[in-house]
């Protein structure tokens, strides 16, 4: 999806509308307030930051039951979200006093109260984020009672699975401020972002100490840290990421798909490595892999198209010839019946489930392709997926193949 009108123009992030009215794109920005916007400052790469934090907590709570709108994530400032109908609430869970609530209570900073404390402020600058209770929202119609107390068993699950999360890393969490929406369908969610920032007022979701004293100024490179420890702690798993991929195109009409899959095949036919190359290995796609069957027509008798066919565990390259016949292989996917190639490669293409900016890839789990690529360890390698198949981080292992450029609809990633 694109982006194209702005809806909202916040201190930290941009929504803007995209072609279907149930999705926005999120767009974090560098820019830090603090004392409910009367201080600014502009911090590098913090955008980037509070996005691959709030995707990576997004996924680990979605994978744990919370419902939320993330989708996932466009690049390194943005995301793609569900729209939401926002309530005018912060939601706050402390487990450490802190903060205002010390100043408050004249309690000393530290101190663990016997239970976690759940607060709500009303949004607003102009009033600084007046604190009030559930009755008050009741009472002025900001929100159902049933909604307060679907949201206080959400708080509860969400703290303590940020809790559990955090002390894997030693880490302790101190408090955290959130807010919630209704989808398209009217279904609770939690929204906006959960990041690690500086810990002034509206500028940071979670504060976190490595002790039990609790802090409140967080420098750029314990973000960084922070962000570290969620890739390690947060990171999913291949069954998950696939699960994940799968969900993700389900958002995607095949019109829309079929339109993505030309853009990318553009971008393969314009690419250097291709307009160089005679020996070129494609793939014939499924249906949830950039659509190449139409391009194959397009170039098998301009250059030597080789396609891969599986024979037990392994792939065997099959040369497309002007009276080649195709016949379903065991996935499903038409697999040219001729005489095994034995040549060489100028360009090997690849289909994967997921792949990240590093360059590692996600295939079906069977390792077909890195064996194979393990054999042409010189040749040049293009990955082809659509955006949401690119994803923060690929889990990999020490026989997973790297690729040497990756393109997408909205990227084209040289790696080696």
């Amino acid at each position: 999806m694109k982006k194209q009108t702005l809806i909202y123009n916040g201190k930290s992030k941009q929504i803007f509308a995209t072609e279907s009215q149930n999705f926005v794109i999120m767009t974090y920005k560098d820019d830090e307030t603090a004392y409910f916007g009367v201080k600014k400052s502009v911090i590098p790469n913090k955008g980037m930051l509070n996005s691959k934090i709030s995707s990576l907590i997004f996924q680990y709570l979605e994978r744990n039951g919370i419902h939320t709108h993330y989708v996932e994530q466009l690049d390194d400032n943005e995301q793609l979200c569900r729209r939401a109908t926002t309530l005018p609430l912060e939601f706050i869970a402390r487990n450490v006093i802190a903060g205002s609530l010390s100043r408050r209570l004249d309690i000393e900073e530290g101190t663990v109260p016997e239970q976690p404390i759940y607060e709500i402020c009303l949004k607003s600058d102009a009033l600084r984020d007046p604190m009030i209770n559930g009755y008050h929202v009741v009472a002025l119609g900001l929100a159902k009672e049933e909604t307060l107390t679907q949201i206080l068993k959400i708080m509860q699950q969400i703290n303590s699975l940020l809790t559990e999360l955090l002390k894997k890393s030693h880490i302790n969490l101190i408090d955290f401020k959130v807010e919630f929406g209704f989808d398209s369908e009217g279904n609770l969610m939690l929204i906006d972002e959960i990041s690690h920032g500086s810990g002034t007022p509206k500028a940071t979701n979670i504060s976190t100490a490595t002790s039990s004293a609790a802090t409140s100024a967080m420098s750029k490179s314990r973000t960084k840290r922070f962000f570290h420890v969620l890739k390690t702690f947060c990171r999913m798993d291949k069954r998950e990421l696939r699960q994940q991929i799968r969900a993700a195109k389900k958002q995607h009409t095949p019109e829309e798909l079929r339109e993505q899959s030309e853009a990318v095949l553009r971008k393969l036919a314009a690419h250097p490595h291709f307009l160089a190359a005679e020996k070129v290995m494609l793939y014939a796609s499924l249906p949830d892999e950039v659509q190449t069957l139409s391009f194959i027509e397009e170039w098998r008798h301009r250059k030597t198209i080789i396609l891969p066919t599986v024979v037990g565990d392994d792939i065997i390259p099959v040369q497309l010839a002007k009276d080649t016949v195709f016949a379903e292989g065991d996935f499903h996917i038409p697999e040219p019946q001729n005489h095994p190639y034995t040549g060489d490669f100028d360009l090997i293409v690849v289909p994967g489930m997921a792949f990240d900016r590093e360059g590692h890839r996600l295939g079906r789990g069977k390792g077909y392709y890195d064996r194979f690529l393990a054999q042409h360890p010189q040749t040049p390698t293009i990955g082809l997926c659509f955006d949401f198949q690119l994803v923060p981080e690929v889990p990999c292992e020490p026989h997973d193949r790297i690729m040497g450029e990756i393109l997408t609809v909205n990227s084209g990633l040289s790696l080696v």
